[in-house]
């Protein structure tokens, strides 16, 4: 009996023991699983402190950025002058890189990304206007003829190519100088500088398909270096599509249509004594018309202007002859079909632009090219008749799926919201070039989904806003890149894919909000006067 007692009280005690035993582990698993809880709390604590500080630090930049831009408006934006740097023959071929003019940036030394102290956008944007006058390239000659026959096209036909986005325009300029091009330069060597990210970003997906995409859109991330604005003059060649064939060479457009079966054959040529060459497969687009082939235009203006009888290639578009003869005063005999198939005796082929990105140089020239042309202002208080209290927020509107589906309520409520604000809404489809730069420019914050009726914000006035509504998976930074180069004030919105069941819609209280911390930047600029 007490063996029974003693056995029964054994298992008792093994059963405690059993019980005890797991009751610690999980109760110690628990408190392992808790203190992992907090410690990823305390992350997020931190990183969302973080995120605050970043925030401040981006709006402090924009507000240095505001000021230099405001103190910058005096500087070579005025009248044109064609200026030779001293010790600098523009006259003769340039035999190898030209070298830099002197630039605070350059005298910095803070210019190489692995720095710790990095230039930013800003800094580079306000030393480029400082430096504008030497942007110009004062004289070219004519080029010796080459005693060319018409090249067959074939596979194997060496192309001088920007290899985009892995070369630096750097690189591309070293490769056109040493294949023996007689070339001419002026301008700054701009160094890889540290993009900012957008102003305010509001909270949406933005699962962009392209690798480079990801790497603009990226907070802190570099914008490529770009050379010196150059103009190469090529003699006896044929031009297609933007290609230059010498001999047994072709020189590549820039921009977006540069791969190796863009180059077609050449077959019955018309011939031109003088060409300028311009466009490519992509030009009849507004947005890649504007943005990397407009902007080449301007670094050969002053010599188009003098020498009337150098042919202008474009597309045969009414918006491109609209720029070309409304906007920059060319007669309309110049212009030739970029399409079109040339032999040209004196061909001129200046710097080709980014795939998406106009350099920032050749933007300026436009800029000053057209606002001289057009009597528009680059800042806020030049125009004396900014002076009225009553800002104007603009929405330039499209006939497709990218035009948010709620775009109606949206409006409804930014009107309820701000009744003293003056709303335009506006398809620009139709409207002559000159009409559409005009209404940009008086424009204090735009509102728009992603696409060609954006392009004209690059004639908007300095720290004016920019609201893009940016597709999830599509989310090209190609209008984020100009607002950082050109000091908006940008603010994205990711357009939904699907939202209650609604395909393109954008949250209106975010749109709400940018609207009224943009009227707070208005109105704080208006009081500045």
């Amino acid at each position: 009996m007490r063996l029974q007692y003693f056995a029964v009280l054994a298992v008792v005690v093994c059963i405690f023991g059993v019980f005890t035993t797991y009751y610690v582990t999980v109760t110690n698993a628990s408190n392992a699983k808790l203190q992992e809880l907090l410690e990823v709390q305390t992350l997020s604590l931190r990183r969302i402190a973080e995120l605050e500080t970043a925030v401040d630090r981006t709006l402090s930049v924009s507000e240095e950025l505001s000021n230099r831009l405001v103190a910058a408006r005096h500087i070579s934006l005025g009248p044109f002058k064609t200026q030779e740097r001293p010790g600098t023959d523009h006259r003769a071929p340039t035999p190898a890189m030209p070298s830099p003019p002197a630039s605070p940036i350059m005298e910095k030394g803070l210019v190489n990304p692995k720095a710790n102290s990095k230039m930013t956008t800003a800094d580079v944007l306000h030393d480029v206007l400082r430096n504008l006058a030497q942007v110009r390239i004062p004289a070219i000659q004519n080029a010796t003829p080459r005693g060319c026959q018409l090249p067959e096209v074939r596979p194997t036909t060496p192309r001088v190519k920007w290899i985009q986005p892995q070369e630096p325009t750097t690189m591309f300029l070293s490769r056109l100088v040493s294949s023996g091009v007689q070339l001419y330069s002026s301008g700054i060597a701009m160094q890889p500088a540290v993009r900012q990210p957008p102003v305010c970003y509001s909270a949406g997906k933005l699962l962009v398909e392209k690798v480079q995409w990801k790497a603009w859109w990226a907070p802190g991330s570099i914008s490529p270096a770009e050379t010196p604005n150059f103009v190469v003059v090529f003699r006896d060649v044929w031009v297609k599509g933007g290609w230059v064939l010498e001999c047994n060479r072709a020189f590549t457009a820039g921009g977006c249509y540069q791969s190796e079966g863009d180059l077609k054959p050449i077959s019955n040529p018309k011939h031109f004594e003088k060409g300028f060459v311009l466009g490519d497969g992509w030009a009849h687009g507004y947005f890649h018309w504007t943005q990397e082939h407009l902007p080449r235009l301007a670094i050969m203006y002053d010599h188009l202007q003098a020498d009337t009888t150098i042919k202008i290639m474009a597309p045969m578009a009414n918006f491109a002859i609209s720029y070309i003869v409304d906007v920059l005063g060319f007669n309309r005999s110049r212009i030739i079909g970029h399409a079109g198939e040339y032999h040209f005796g004196t061909a001129f082929y200046s710097t080709p632009m980014l795939c998406g990105h106009a350099l920032l140089q050749p933007l300026l020239l436009l800029r000053q090219v057209v606002f001289k042309r057009l009597g528009l202002y680059h800042t806020f208080s030049e125009n004396p008749d900014d002076a009225i209290s009553v800002p104007l927020v603009l929405f330039p509107l499209r006939n497709d799926t990218r035009q948010p589906q709620n775009h109606d309520a949206i409006v409804a409520e930014l009107r309820k919201s701000f009744p003293e604000v003056r709303f335009w809404e506006q398809n620009f489809r139709g409207w002559t070039a000159r009409r559409q730069i005009e209404a940009f420019n008086r424009a204090d914050i735009v509102v728009g989904a992603h696409g060609a009726n954006l392009a004209n914000m690059v004639y908007m006035k300095f720290n004016t806003t920019i609201v893009e509504f940016v597709p999830g998976r599509t989310g090209n930074p190609c209008y984020y890149g100009m607002a950082i180069r050109l000091g908006l004030d940008y603010r994205m919105v990711v357009l939904a894919d699907k939202v209650q069941g609604q395909v393109n819609t954008v949250p209106t209280s975010e749109v709400v909000r940018h609207v009224r911390e943009a009227l707070a930047r208005w109105r704080q600029r208006s009081s500045r006067g």
